[in-house]
């Protein structure tokens, strides 16, 4: 890695003059420098990462991974979202964890979302305590039927 702070790093940690590094620094570097790294190259591509600076994430509550899957009829017990930038570009395919959970489901996708920074949710429906866990959260969301990719061709055009 070239980065400016891992270089950093290395000239510290080399400046230690033979001393030994304890082992949990190593260990915190060696993670840090991938980490740091890992986010150098990401963006390169689209990414998460790389569309915080437009700060709009939509994320399509779907029934399953592709683009021509149907858009779900179930927000928050979704199968998965599949996110996307301002672009209409597919970012990350993600599984919702919650999507069989006999209670709460709601609050646990939502978190799941605000996580990863959506700012919009599509769904073809949503419950009463989606739209308030929602709200909570400063989440907009927007109901529409179809094939995801084609619902996101659409709301990428708006900039919804």
């Amino acid at each position: 890695c070239h980065s400016g702070f891992c270089v950093m790093v290395v000239s510290f940690l080399s400046g230690m003059n033979g001393k030994r590094i304890p082992r949990q620094v190593q260990f915190q570097f060696d993670s840090l420098s991938r980490c740091v790294c890992d986010v150098l190259e990401k963006s390169k591509k689209p990414s998460i990462e790389s569309a915080g600076m437009d700060k709009t994430l939509y994320a399509v509550a779907s029934e399953g991974t592709s683009l021509d899957s149907q858009v779900s009829d179930q927000a928050a017990r979704a199968p998965c979202y599949l996110i996307f930038d301002a672009s209409g570009d597919l970012l990350e395919t993600l599984a919702n964890p919650v999507s069989e959970v006999s209670r709460g489901a709601a609050p646990k996708a939502v978190e799941l979302l605000a996580t990863r920074g959506i700012t919009l949710l599509v769904a073809a429906r949503f419950g009463k305590k989606m739209i308030r866990e929602l709200e909570v959260a400063g989440i907009r969301h927007k109901e529409s039927r179809g094939e995801v990719g084609h619902v996101m061709q659409i709301f990428s055009d708006r900039k919804e």
